[in-house]
């Protein structure tokens, strides 16, 4: 019984220990419902994250050598586009064959809010090298985002191509 006892007290202080650890991140908080624009109908909001850097958890004391942070970027929406549709050059997007839907600014803090109409859409920022984005789904399509009818779907778009995991 005594083993049990010192067994558990063991597990719960190496819990507590990664749970506080977690909690000592500098990660951007994602968009919270009252900081959302107001958007009538069917749209998206979200913001956008700079991260760079290392941003494995560590153990080691003294300040993290990573950046996480919102920030400003011309974004531009597509119709859902697949990898077949892109010409690809060092992990950027330098051809879509496909017509934008709209192209947009974030403010400084990288929030946004569009108004669209239902549908599945392909969402890409706007870098030096190209455009980029890092979600795929099962099917080879570049970051979908689906809007439905009279609902505003919320994202945090983590632009992340100079961070390691």
């Amino acid at each position: 019984m005594k083993k049990i006892a010192i067994i558990l007290s063991g597990a719960l202080l190496l819990l507590g220990a990664c749970a506080s650890q977690a909690n000592m991140t500098t990660a951007v908080d994602p968009v919270r419902e009252s900081e959302k624009p107001p958007v009538e109908g069917a749209g998206l909001a979200g913001q956008v994250i700079w991260l760079e850097g290392n941003q494995m958890p560590t153990i080691e004391s003294g300040p993290k050598k990573s950046l996480s942070k919102s920030i400003k970027r011309t974004m531009v929406l597509y119709p859902l586009v697949n990898r077949d549709q892109v010409v690809e050059q060092d992990g950027f997007f330098v051809k879509v064959n496909a017509e934008p839907v709209q192209t947009f600014e974030t403010d400084d803090e990288g929030n946004f809010a569009l108004q669209l109409e239902p549908g599945t859409y392909t969402l890409l920022s706007k870098e030096d090298k190209g455009l980029w984005a890092n979600i795929f789904d099962g099917k080879g399509n570049i970051y979908p985002v689906t809007i439905k009818e009279n609902e505003l779907t919320t994202i945090t778009f983590k632009i992340n191509y100079r961070a390691a995991y």
